[in-house]
């Protein structure tokens, strides 16, 4: 299958949204970070619930599978100010411009991209900074 690898940086430390592809996608650390998730069977009409949203720390160097349908956040920074660099693998052509469809069922209104379904958070937005 082709990927796509690309880099994903910054000094975010909110949660905001989650998303979830259809394929698995792979995250390696060049600093320490941080990713967000969640379990597909606690989502509930294009929504989930951010109190049972799991922070698990994924150290520099190392290789974090995130499987398909499983709902996630972009990598997080550890720490305020820190920031974090990763590299990210999808399959090719992933958030690109998603299918011209008619939504049939509650989940087609949840496509934005290719391969990539958004879901809006219920409840108080997960700060990592500040619970750490």
């Amino acid at each position: 299958m082709p990927i796509q690898p690309g880099r994903c940086s910054g000094h975010n430390t909110r949660l905001n949204c989650l998303e979830y592809h259809r394929d698995s996608e792979l995250n390696c650390g060049a600093t320490d970070f941080i990713l967000l998730l969640a379990r597909v069977d606690e989502m509930a009409d294009g929504k989930a619930d951010a109190s049972r949203v799991r922070a698990l720390r994924g150290p520099r160097g190392k290789l974090a599978g995130i499987y398909s349908a499983a709902p996630h956040c972009a990598p997080c920074s550890p720490a305020a100010g820190e920031g974090f660099r990763a590299m990210v693998a999808l399959p090719r052509g992933t958030s690109g411009p998603g299918p011209d469809i008619r939504p049939v069922d509650g989940e087609d209104t949840l496509l934005r991209a290719c391969d990539k379904w958004l879901l809006a958070l219920r409840g108080e937005n997960i700060d990592i900074a500040a619970d750490i």
